[in-house]
């Protein structure tokens, strides 16, 4: 069977057009699946911070809980004793630890605030090594303490 150059003609835009609806149709289910799975990767994103978020509100309770036995069981010896220097300086450790966790919550920094107040003492006397402590943390020991709050950096 012979076909005439017309219906070829024909059969090819026929064609054309099949191939061309084909790949617009391909492309539009390519585009919806790429915003689900953008949509889908947000969401999981946004879990995933959530879930950074609770871990670490989770580790500044387990961090809190151990000051508190520190301060309570801890050393009981002479104040100025080598013990109590220790326990101090572990409870200021704890607070930072604390802070650099879950500072941007205001209920936590109040708490590693208290919790600096408690060895104001301690802080005033030794002065801490500042270079081992963050910038925020440093500004929140300088605010409950007048004057230098950091030991000279060591070369």
């Amino acid at each position: 069977m012979k076909w005439s150059q017309e219906k070829r003609e024909r059969l090819t835009s026929l064609w054309t057009i099949v191939a061309a609806v084909v790949t617009t149709i391909a492309l539009g289910l390519g585009f919806m699946q790429f915003s689900c799975t953008q949509a889908a990767q947000r969401e999981l994103t946004r879990l995933q911070r959530e879930d950074l978020e609770l871990q670490h509100e989770i580790k500044a309770i387990e961090l809190f809980n151990e000051y508190n036995r520190l301060m309570r069981d801890g050393a009981n010896g002479d104040p100025g004793s080598n013990e109590d220097f220790w326990k101090d300086n572990l409870g200021i450790a704890l607070a930072a630890s604390i802070y650099d966790l879950v500072g941007e919550d205001k209920a936590w920094r109040n708490t590693v605030r208290w919790m600096l107040e408690r060895h104001g003492e301690f802080i005033e006397k030794h002065r801490l090594n500042c270079d081992t402590y963050s910038g925020e943390f440093k500004a929140i020991v300088q605010t409950l303490h007048d004057g230098e709050v950091c030991v000279a950096a060591s070369p």
